[in-house]
């Protein structure tokens, strides 16, 4: 566990800070044996949280859930909603754990098992290999503490040229909306809230389901928290009713929002749905797998059944990764953006070193077509077609799909999608395609690649000052193209990071772009589709409860 892909280390000097972390929590017992995690950050890392409770008491010992997030009502609501049992509760609302522990890679990426005693050390944490009553006797067992280590990590603020926000023009007045009728508590929102005039819906990524407000006059009525319906949970399951019962009593089994979208009165749910299925003609093996799926509701009137569409691709036998966490329906299709399966894939270099078609550090590489667009028929879920291109920037940069995050939106049979770094914005309709500059990139500024560093991911730290822009939410309509852009998304300090909001003429071409304004309790920001604007808005939590600022 401790020399496993993702490493956790207690940092020198750190001792009073640990003993306080732990146990200025009412904690009684000497070591404690916990799970270090942010809630719905990665819900099948959560998978062991049941089990290792049961066998950590059936050995006489205690279990202690440390749940990171700036809101602990957010954290213990998330924890109860799970099932999660646990006979000590941390709450970290201020990052505390980030001055104790350093991380080989990602800071507390998954979930962290951790055993730590009361004179304040770690003496053994990762992140687990195999969970079995084995794995909990060798982990009771270990007695002697993890050498202290901070690993050497460049930091994300080297990345952030701070843009000058004066020549950005500012919103001349906001219109504010109240969020009634609800209460449950917005808990992550990572993905854009779509507002079309009639519904906001608000995709959340803990709780894995929509919320649904309806517009009326200068406030939203709560309609429904839009989910997975029972006759859909069980599409894809081939075993018993009590084998599916037993998997879900150890929290095996993950329903995951990936987004949501909404046209006219229809909304539409990405999600990735269990898939248990018996593996060899026999029937005696068995393999849980995820059906990434499309769900449609429509919205408002006498309730009706979903419409699925099953999203028909292999992740285990395929040229591509598709990223159906962000999608638009138009024409009869989805489209979601995809990645080869390569470099800054998790593949060894030796997989593709040597073929020109998946080498991203070969110039041949880029003489290739490689599309980071696909198009899936809602009618039977299969692939239509790939198309879009890297950009020059990366084949300048020999980066490949690094600076690749495709946002893709639709109006009508219009579809607008990006490659998010670029600056660019194709739309296409009737075989028809226009680009848009929504911000420049002077490509010329470009360093060269240190190739000592190729195959690493290392060697793309080089460039990401210069992508230091990304294209974040997207709406489109006959006569303009706007774009949400985030400046500075490399830092992990959200006071760093800029958002504007850009507005492009498509008749004329015209351009401007407003600064977004910094909101100490800001939730999320979206793109307002009315009858004859598109305009940016901003969800608040305000005291106990949320408001909507549209901006104008």
């Amino acid at each position: 566990m401790e020399n496993n892909y993702l490493q956790i280390r207690q940092k020198a000097g750190t001792d009073s800070l640990l003993r306080e972390f732990i146990w200025d929590n009412g904690i009684e017992e000497d070591t404690i044996y916990a799970f270090m995690y942010r809630p719905g950050n990665c819900p099948r890392c959560e998978a062991g949280f049941k089990l290792f409770r049961k066998w950590l008491n059936e050995r006489g010992r205690k279990f202690t859930l440390i749940s990171v997030g700036r809101d602990a009502n957010v954290s213990g609501y998330y924890n109860r909603m799970k099932g999660y049992l646990a006979d000590y509760y941390i709450n970290d609302t201020t990052e505390a754990y980030s001055r104790i522990f350093s991380f080989n890679n990602i800071p507390l990426d998954g979930s962290n098992v951790l055993k730590i005693s009361r004179d304040g050390r770690l003496i053994t944490g990762g992140d687990f290999t195999e969970l079995c009553p084995e794995f909990v006797d060798q982990l009771i067992a270990r007695t002697e503490p993890v050498p202290y280590k901070t690993y050497e990590q460049l930091s994300s603020e080297e990345y952030v040229e701070n843009p000058d926000t004066s020549a950005f023009e500012r919103f001349r007045e906001e219109k504010t909306f109240t969020l009634d009728g609800c209460d449950i508590p917005l808990c992550k929102v990572d993905r854009a809230p779509v507002w079309n005039g009639r519904w906001l819906c608000i995709p959340d990524d803990i709780l894995n389901e929509v919320f649904v407000f309806e517009e009326e006059q200068k406030r939203f009525v709560f309609r429904q928290l839009a989910g997975v319906q029972e006759d859909v949970k069980n599409t894809f399951i081939e075993v018993s009713d009590s084998m599916k019962a037993n998997y879900e009593r150890n929290g095996m089994l993950f329903y995951l929002l990936c987004n949501a979208g909404v046209d006219r009165d229809t909304l539409y749910m990405s999600y990735s749905i269990p898939k248990i299925i018996f593996t060899d003609s026999l029937k005696s093996r068995i393999g849980i797998f995820n059906q990434p799926c499309i769900i449609a509701r429509v919205l408002g009137g006498e309730p009706s059944a979903d419409r699925l569409c099953p999203l028909d691709f292999n992740i285990f036998n395929e040229e591509y990764f598709y990223k159906h966490f962000q999608f638009a329906v138009a024409g009869g299709h989805v489209t979601l953006g995809c990645q080869q399966l390569t470099w800054p894939m998790e593949y060894e270099a030796e997989d593709y070193r040597d073929d020109e078609r998946r080498n991203p550090f070969r110039d041949e590489y880029y003489d290739y077509g490689h599309p980071y667009m696909a198009d899936f028929r809602l009618a039977d879920g299969k692939l239509a077609r790939r198309y879009g291109n890297l950009s020059e920037e990366a084949r300048r940069t020999k980066t490949g799909y690094y600076f690749n995050l495709p946002f893709v939106t639709a109006n009508g049979d219009e579809t607008a999608y990006t490659d998010g770094f670029s600056g660019k914005v194709c739309v296409v309709e009737s075989g028809r395609e226009s680009v848009y500059d929504v911000f420049d990139f002077n490509a010329s500024t470009l360093p060269s690649g240190d190739s000592a560093l190729f195959y690493t991911y290392e060697y793309a730290d080089a460039f990401k000052k210069y992508f230091n822009r990304q294209i974040v939410d997207m709406q489109i309509s006959g006569k303009e193209l706007c774009c949400i852009v985030l400046h500075g998304g490399w830092t992990s300090d959200v006071r760093r990071k800029v958002y504007t909001f850009v507005r492009i003429d498509r008749r004329t071409g015209s351009r401007h772009e407003y600064l977004l304004p910094a909101r100490k309790n800001l939730i999320c920001t979206g793109l307002r589709r009315g009858k004859s604007s598109i305009t940016p808005f901003q969800i608040v939590r305000h005291n106990n409860t949320y408001v909507v600022k549209l901006l104008e």
